[in-house]
């Protein structure tokens, strides 16, 4: 798609900035409101595909379902006439990838463990607000429990562990972890998290279950957004 497209009459697509296996991320300007906003679109290829489609639109509907620091927050959700494809605009978060962050060299390990912390607080968040969908809860009831995730996140960040990680997290994540299982939501965040404050594994083993790729499912378990 040329740079220079408007999608909706609305977002003006400025930049291309990612690219993945069935869409495009772009940088773009929200003319309405004079903003900049990120805009992930569906490939042309793909628009078509009535399960692709539904995946895509699937994924706007949980990503806006939630509200937490580390994750982007969506502003909108389009599936206009053709030519243009279905697209979903979200925040837009500047600053350089952390694969142009690497490029200058290795991080000190304070660093690198505050990043991996803000990572593991937006993926334990999605997987609560999971297991809340799939017990038919409203998921703020249960999402403010995700607030476990950003309490460890920030333990083993800075070092330093105190009376409410102890109580919170120990008592807390394990049990999540057991009923996200138990409903057969993929929950590798979660899992970590309660083998860490367990003390089954190393900080950097629980590293690894953040930044490694999502498990393929063996069956068809409720995946977190």
């Amino acid at each position: 798609m040329p740079s220079e497209a408007r999608l909706d009459g609305r977002y003006q697509l400025d930049e291309r900035i990612a690219a993945g296996g069935y869409g495009e991320v772009w940088r773009a300007t929200d003319l309405i409101l004079g903003r900049k906003v990120a805009v992930k679109l569906l490939l042309a290829q793909h628009v078509q595909q009535a399960e692709t489609l539904a995946r895509f639109r699937a994924e706007a509907q949980r990503a806006g379902a939630l509200t937490q620091a580390n994750i982007a927050r969506v502003y909108d959700y389009v599936e206009p006439n053709p030519p243009q494809p279905p697209f979903l605009v979200m925040e837009l978060i500047d600053g350089p990838s952390l694969a142009q962050v690497l490029a200058d060299g290795p991080l000190p390990p304070a660093q690198v463990m505050d990043i991996i912390a803000g990572a593991a607080a937006g993926r334990v968040f999605a997987e609560v607000d999971a297991l809340a969908r799939a017990r038919g809860c409203r998921p703020e009831t249960f999402s403010g429990l995700a607030g476990v995730g950003d309490l460890v996140a920030t333990v083993v960040a800075s070092g330093a562990a105190g009376p409410a990680a102890e109580t919170e997290a120990v008592d807390s994540v394990p049990l999540l972890a057991t009923a996200a299982r138990e409903a057969r939501i993929e929950s590798p965040a979660l899992d970590g998290l309660a083998a860490l404050v367990e003390g089954r594994i190393e900080p950097d083993q629980w590293a690894a279950t953040v930044t490694d790729p999502p498990r393929r499912p063996r069956s068809r378990p409720i995946r977190a957004a």
